[in-house]
């Protein structure tokens, strides 16, 4: 799978990822959306995370098949995570559908998987844009902009706090 496929659909695998872990943390009482419309939006991003992942661990098995040499370390690491989110996956499916898991063991679960598969996605997608960067110096105005937005962001994310 190329870069230019993968990626997109690696966003898109965090991205449902990170939906599912809000959607599982967050109140909807207020909602106009009806409750089981929620559980239903959460479950299709689930299979959906688990189908894409099935297709990333595919397509990435055929690209190292027949590889002559170790592998490196970075993917070997890789290889690591994507084998230890598939049995969290299995679980997870697994204690939704006994209906007897506890909500605790269920959010352990979604946040663990949340995090392996961040980690998974942004290892590699590091390296493909950090190999890609420029090898000169960031100019000035890029970090001055960059630390500017990340005070705006954590100042407004505290000024929300402070209005609850």
């Amino acid at each position: 799978m190329r870069a230019s496929i993968s990626i997109p659909l690696a966003a898109v695998f965090v991205l449902l990822a990170t939906f599912n872990v809000w959607s599982m943390l967050s109140s909807h009482s207020g909602s106009k959306v009806p409750a089981r419309w929620w559980g239903l939006l959460h479950r299709t991003a689930g299979y959906s995370f688990i189908a894409l992942f099935a297709v990333f661990s595919y397509f990435m098995l055929l690209r190292i098949k027949g590889w002559p040499d170790e592998l490196s370390p970075r993917i070997v690491l890789h290889m690591a995570l994507a084998f230890s989110l598939a049995p969290l996956l299995v679980v997870k499916v697994i204690a939704v559908r006994s209906r007897k898991a506890s909500h605790a063991l269920l959010c352990a679960l979604g946040i663990t998987i949340y995090a392996v598969a961040f980690t998974l996605v942004s290892i590699n997608a590091a390296v493909h844009f950090l190999r890609n960067a420029s090898v000169g110096k960031v100019p000035l105005w890029i970090s001055f902009i960059f630390v500017f937005s990340v005070l705006l962001v954590a100042g407004l994310a505290l000024a929300a706090e402070w209005h609850r």
